[in-house]
């Protein structure tokens, strides 16, 4: 099946790639010294079973938002003298750091999937009812319209998250 999506995910050419068969892999390239030419791995995130995916975003990389975070750290300087809850944003941070998310979503369903260190399915929704859609004022007796799948990443502090900035995914239909 042809191509229908190509994310970048890392800066060191990693990417995911989906298909219009509704399969989907991650794809490392790395350059071979010896002969100058690259090389691939290839690894299957979903293998066509969930259907053809109609939306894909990547979430940032948390290097991005470094002035938020070195914000954030003068912050806790000053406002904290507990060491623990530091070390704690710092562990957090650490690990934030080597993770990489992708959405994806198909006709019926949104996943989140990890695709850095670890590939994993980390969550799966279903799509928003009809009503939900359209609204309570949809007309029974018209047809159902079709809506394809909108996602988006972003960062963001939430409540109960403390000082640490955490991924937060949007999806619409």
């Amino acid at each position: 099946s042809p191509i229908v999506s190509v994310r970048f995910f890392s800066e060191d050419l990693k990417l995911v790639t989906a298909d219009a068969g509704g399969l989907v892999n991650k794809l490392s390239f790395s350059k071979n010294m010896l002969w100058s030419t690259y090389s691939v791995e290839s690894d299957c995130l979903l293998d066509g079973t969930a259907g053809q995916i109609l939306a894909v975003n990547v979430l940032p990389p948390y290097q991005y938002i470094r002035q938020q975070l070195t914000l954030q750290q003068q912050q806790q300087q000053a406002n904290s003298d507990s060491g623990s809850s530091m070390s704690a944003a710092k562990t957090l941070r650490s690990i934030m750091k080597k993770l990489h998310l992708i959405a994806l979503s198909n006709e019926r369903n949104s996943f989140v999937v990890a695709v850095e260190p670890d590939v994993n399915v980390l969550h799966r929704w279903l799509k928003p009812s009809q009503d939900r859609i359209e609204g309570k004022q949809a007309h029974q007796h018209e047809q159902a319209q079709v809506y394809l799948p909108c996602l988006s990443w972003g960062w963001a502090l939430v409540n109960g998250g403390g000082n640490v900035i955490n991924p937060i995914l949007a999806r619409a239909w």
